[in-house]
């Protein structure tokens, strides 16, 4: 992952981080159910 960040602008990082960060919530509901 660290890897792919350095190709991208500042908001796109930001964007990217905020999608895995949206996803690791939902998996986190998911597994409390």
């Amino acid at each position: 992952m660290m890897v792919l960040t350095r190709w991208m602008t500042p908001t796109e990082q930001n964007r990217y981080w905020m999608a895995i960060r949206e996803l690791v919530n939902v998996i986190r509901k998911e597994l409390r159910r």
